[in-house]
């Protein structure tokens, strides 16, 4: 379904329209946009360890655009449901 015409604009829509069900505050939120996940992946300096989930920022450096859209889902999802997963605390 990744490489159907229009199915980026779909997943978009659905996924909003999951955020504001039964959750009337959505527009008063901060919005983070790709832009600003790309420009905070560029500032990672290269060469440094992994944490507890053994992801080098290599592997965010290189990983592109592509990842900088999963990235504004889930930390949009994430301001807007007010909710932050234990282990993102490590």
């Amino acid at each position: 379904m990744p490489n159907t015409a229009g199915a980026d604009e779909s997943y978009k829509n659905k996924v909003l329209h999951h955020l504001s069900i039964n959750n009337e505050s959505v527009d008063c939120v901060p919005f983070i946009d790709g832009s600003l996940i790309l420009d905070k992946v560029c500032t990672l300096k290269p060469r440094k360890s992994g944490g507890h989930d053994s992801i080098q920022n290599e592997n965010i450096i290189h990983a592109g655009p592509n990842l900088a859209v999963h990235l504004r889902l889930l930390f949009n999802a994430l301001l807007r449901h007010s909710f932050v997963p234990g282990d993102f605390r490590f």
